[in-house]
């Protein structure tokens, strides 16, 4: 039986409460059998779901051997019956009543291929508050990827499903498996095959920041691991870019990528070898020195003094004051 919206939740060894926490807010919503289905894709955990599934019966439990976030993401993918996609991470939450508004945007007449909209950071397990619906307007995506920096949580989506069929210019389109950038690699191709995406300011998303995540670790081995990722991605969107006419839309987000990766090496004080050699790398496809017209305000000093050597070893002792105050990548 295929359903409005489809709700992949990848599982890996996360605490009970906040799985629960999890599916309260995304399952026990007020919405109709046929209007959303919820997967629940266990990547091989060592640890088994099963007590707190048992009350979310509607919640449709898939097992794999693991394959990471990536893969348990496609096989979600693989197996959705919905005309529409949606990722929530099992320790965040959405926000009550934020079902029925994606719901309602699906079914509208005027509805546009992708909506994105709010996120808010929370520090509070398994916290969710009440959802307020906000402005929302529809724009070209060439007018959206050429005026705004691109988000890359593909949890921030909602998505005809139909935009990761292969066709004439696309091939199938999936996550990368085992893959620490799989989201800043996948949405840029998602959003790109689009006509058109609705920006709503709504806050539907509670991403909780919890140590030992994905995004949060750095020891040094999954250090090397991220920024050899991250360049892959600037590489593999930077090839893309120049193969297909579309894609050309990218090139803002593979600029605002290549600072990250290079404020990243900054902060975490990986040796002048290897950020001489990144940089050159990026000089070799005129991917630096960066912009400033690439960035918003707030950022051009940044740029302006990672555009020089002087610049570099500044950032080497106050970047990483800056980025406990505001967060910049």
């Amino acid at each position: 039986m295929s359903t409005l919206v489809s709700v992949i939740i990848p599982y890996y060894n996360i605490d009970d409460n906040l799985l629960r926490g999890c599916l309260e807010s995304v399952v026990s919503q007020d919405v109709l059998v046929d209007e959303a289905e919820y997967l629940l894709i266990d990547d091989g955990s060592a640890k088994s779901p099963e007590a707190v599934l048992k009350d979310f019966p509607s919640a449709r439990y898939i097992r794999q051997e693991n394959k990471g976030l990536g893969g348990a993401r496609n096989t979600g993918i693989d197996v959705a019956r919905g005309e529409y996609i949606m990722f929530v991470d099992s320790d965040d939450t959405i926000a009550d009543g934020a079902m029925k508004y994606i719901v309602e945007w699906c079914k509208s007449a005027d509805s546009a291929d992708i909506l994105t909209f709010g996120l808010r950071y929370t520090s509070a397990p398994s916290h969710h508050g009440s959802f307020k619906a906000g402005n929302r307007v529809v724009k070209s995506v060439e007018d959206y990827l050429e005026t705004t920096n691109l988000r890359a949580s593909a949890c921030l989506y909602v998505f005809r499903r139909s935009l990761l069929d292969a066709h004439s210019r696309w091939e199938k389109l999936r996550f990368k498996e085992h893959f620490l950038h799989e989201d800043e690699l996948f949405t840029p191709q998602l959003v790109v095959r689009a006509k058109t995406i609705c920006i709503s300011d709504s806050v539907v998303y509670f991403y909780y920041k919890r140590s030992g995540s994905i995004t949060t670790k750095s020891d040094g081995e999954h250090l090397q691991r991220r920024m050899e990722n991250l360049k892959e991605t600037i590489g593999l969107l930077y090839s893309l870019c120049n193969s297909q006419s579309e894609a050309r839309l990218l090139e803002r987000k593979i600029r605002q990528l290549s600072f990250d990766w290079v404020a990243g090496m900054i902060f975490h004080g990986v040796d002048d070898d290897y950020l001489n050699n990144a940089l050159i790398w990026l000089k070799k496809k005129d991917l630096y020195p960066f912009n400033q017209k690439d960035c918003s305000a707030s950022l051009r000093i940044l740029y302006f003094l990672t555009n020089r050597n002087w610049g570099i070893k500044i950032l080497h002792v106050f970047l990483p004051a800056i980025q406990r105050i505001k967060p910049v990548f």
